[in-house]
């Protein structure tokens, strides 16, 4: 029996389930010898598993590919050849029991990820620099106060998690990650659920060359780190609920941004000009800030597909609004408005619109160009009508005008064939158009908090015209 022979086997036998069983039933008609010789060679293997036959090979490499070995089978694994070179990815957020990244990942040389989220870790080991091919590091929601400056030697580091842990600042061999595509550090806190601690970003992000999303919401921050700056090949940041109090002009800089969340900005009263340069954007969050106004140049945002402003004090939109073509959800809702321009109509591909809490006194006829609407949302305003151009809104399933002033409802309601859900408690009306018998598709009727509530007459009539719609008058 030559060494080579013994190596052949062995390696079979080590492969996938599927080779290790054909190998196990050739070595039936084999020698006892090589038998013999490969089960002192396969022992380590079947001891962590408590197994004693060649047999068990098949079962125990089933185990290991379905990651279902305990947590003692996996460690012994790491210096069992060949699964200590095998092996390149390490993954444990199981319970929150460990406490610490175990000191025998070292003999895994080829790890790319790591991912021990949702444990107890406090403290990063200086080792970590050790894996040269590590591509992710997911540390997300520890105990971890600080990270060591070995963490800059993962040169080949494309996705680095740290959010919810307890990091006051990041070190500066941050800026050594060449190949780093992601970072999050959002919400690093003083104890779990606690105050906000991240009170700076290192000058040295900068050098993130390849950086194309930055999370770090939920700081202590009181201006966008100038850093962010240079990071010139950013699609996504996330900067909300942070203390800036403005928007620096350099923002427009960031020409290939997809995506922006400076919302909960409680301190931010205006945006610049040149946010309209980021014409790539196709989200925008800027709800519960402190603005009174969007800059005319948010018309160049021709790529915008959300925009999110609810929670604001704008009380207009500009008329560049009906540029964004491309828009297919507007949030904008506790807002005190109190008309919209005409050029909304030309938000063709507008499929949601939220204008909820504001002080819209009527609608412009052009609101029935949004073809392509599906909900609306317009209740707790002060409107007294609705335009007839409403019943252009075939696709609208369902429209909440509860809490308004409406005297009444135009006959083209009638038309609005895919009408599921129609809210209108808590107005002045005293009479539904007979054109309502059309809506064949109403399941919910809301009336409640109207005088026609009083009117059995009007009631009959109404529940005649809609005789399998569930009407509900309280």
């Amino acid at each position: 029996m030559s060494q080579k022979t013994l190596e052949e086997y062995y390696n079979a036998l080590l492969t996938d389930e599927a080779t290790s069983k054909n190998t196990l039933k050739d070595l039936k008609k084999e020698s006892e010898e090589l038998n013999a010789a490969l089960l002192e060679k396969v022992m380590p293997l079947l001891k962590i598993f408590k197994k004693k036959k060649l047999s068990d090979l098949s079962g125990i490499l089933k185990k290991i590919d379905a990651d279902k070995c305990t947590y003692a089978q996996e460690v012994a694994l790491w210096s069992t050849p060949p699964f200590d070179e095998r092996i390149d990815a390490f993954k444990y957020d199981r319970s929150k029991k460990l406490k610490e990244i175990p000191k025998e990942l070292k003999a895994l040389k080829n790890l790319k990820a790591i991912r021990v989220a949702k444990n107890t870790i406090s403290e990063v080991p200086t080792f970590i620099g050790d894996f040269s091919e590590l591509e992710i590091l997911n540390l997300h929601y520890n105990r971890i106060k600080k990270l060591p400056n070995s963490i800059g030697k993962l040169s080949k580091l494309r996705f680095l998690y740290l959010a919810f842990n307890f990091l006051p600042e990041l070190p500066e061999a941050i800026g050594k990650l060449e190949s780093l595509e992601y970072l999050n550090v959002y919400y690093n806190s003083d104890r779990r659920h606690g105050n906000p601690v991240l009170k700076s970003l290192p000058k040295s992000l900068g050098n993130l060359s390849n950086l194309k999303q930055l999370i770090a919401g939920n700081n202590l921050m009181s201006e966008l780190p100038l850093a962010i700056q240079k990071l010139h090949q950013l699609e996504k940041l996330v900067f909300s609920t942070s203390q800036i109090s403005s928007v620096p002009t350099w923002i427009g800089e960031l020409s290939k941004l997809k995506s922006l969340d400076l919302s909960w900005n409680k301190k931010v009263e205006t945006l610049p000009d040149s946010i309209g340069n980021l014409t790539q954007l196709e989200e925008l969050n800027i709800a519960r800030c402190s603005l009174t106004s969007l800059p005319t140049t948010i018309g160049n945002l021709t790529e915008l597909q959300t925009l999110k402003a609810n929670n604001n004090q704008l009380d207009a939109l500009p008329e560049s609004i009906g540029n964004l073509s491309k828009l297919t959800t507007i949030e904008i809702n506790k807002n005190p408005f109190t008309t919209l321009p005409d050029t909304i109509g030309q938000l063709s591909q507008l499929t949601y619109l939220d204008f909820e809490e504001g002080k819209l006194e009527s609608l412009p006829d052009s609101i029935g160009a949004l073809t392509e609407l599906s909900g609306l949302i317009l209740s707790h305003n002060q409107l007294k009508t609705l335009p007839a151009s409403i019943g252009a809104l075939k696709k609208v399933e369902k429209l909440y005008v509860y809490n308004n002033q409406l005297e009444s409802l135009p006959d083209s309601i009638g038309e609005m064939e895919n009408l599921k859900v129609l809210s209108l408690s808590k107005n002045n009306l005293k009479h539904l158009p007979d054109s309502i018998a059309q809506l064949q598709h109403l399941t919910h009727l809301f009336l409640s908090e109207n005088p026609l509530c009083s009117d059995e007459e009007e009631k009959e009539k109404i529940e005649d015209l809609l005789p399998r719609t569930t009407i509900s008058y309280e």
